[in-house]
């Protein structure tokens, strides 16, 4: 109820882009997976410190239901303050040419809330792109960024927990949780890839719960954050 307070609060004082946004948040929880529509999304940055450090690249994969919108990906590289050349090249694949012909972090942020205007994000430690985007709209925009979440770490979780499946400290990483429904290897650290990877482990988890008519959006965990 709180929240709710506060986003009719925020509607008074953000501007046009950002009131069309809140506007348009959904409100999830008996839907089924299939009537709603989702944005898999993925940073990439140079550090771990959402207050300190930044966002290098961003990409983002629509899932309409149960289908991936190939054509409605999209993949940005970030102009940054500090370039830690040798670090990005090697961890992220990330040449400075690229992060100079970047945009800059409030037009990111524009296009995520276009991108995303109706639908629920979605994330592998969704908390952490979170946390980083959240600074990003603090910093532009002057409000958290609400939005609902659905994070297929947790998920992940949340189904082993049940079958009480003895988990260590690689058992919910991105790759590891993939190979558990049998989807293949790919490139990490490259977001346009991880955003990929985590829609196709969302799809699978989602038909290994009973399937995409049955499943229920509050099934997934969705929280609402901001």
């Amino acid at each position: 109820m709180f929240q709710k307070w506060r986003i009719r609060r925020q509607l008074s004082l953000s501007s046009a882009l950002f009131q069309e946004y809140l506007k348009a948040l959904p409100k999830v929880g008996d839907q089924s997976f299939m009537d709603c529509s989702y944005i898999s999304l993925d940073i990439e940055t140079d550090g771990l410190d959402p207050k300190q450090d930044s966002v290098l690249s961003l990409a983002s994969v629509l899932l309409s239901g149960a289908v991936i919108r190939l054509s409605e990906t999209a993949y940005y590289f970030v102009q940054a303050e500090k370039l830690q050349t040798t670090k990005n090249i090697e961890v992220h694949g990330i040449h400075p040419s690229e992060m100079t012909q970047g945009i800059r972090e409030k037009e990111l942020m524009e296009h995520v809330l276009s991108q995303l205007k109706g639908k629920i994000f979605i994330a592998h430690n969704a908390s952490f792109d979170w946390a980083f985007l959240n600074q990003i709209c603090l910093r532009n925009f002057g409000s958290p960024f609400f939005c609902p979440v659905i994070d297929t770490m947790r998920v992940e979780q949340a189904r082993l927990e049940r079958k009480q499946f003895v988990m260590n400290r690689g058992s919910l990483t991105l790759s590891a949780c993939r190979a558990r429904y049998g989807l293949p290897m790919f490139d990490e650290h490259d977001a346009r890839n991880d955003a990929m990877a985590t829609a196709e482990l969302l799809l699978a988890q989602v038909n290994a719960m009973g399937g995409y008519a049955r499943v229920k959006v509050r099934d997934l965990g969705v929280k609402l954050k901001g």
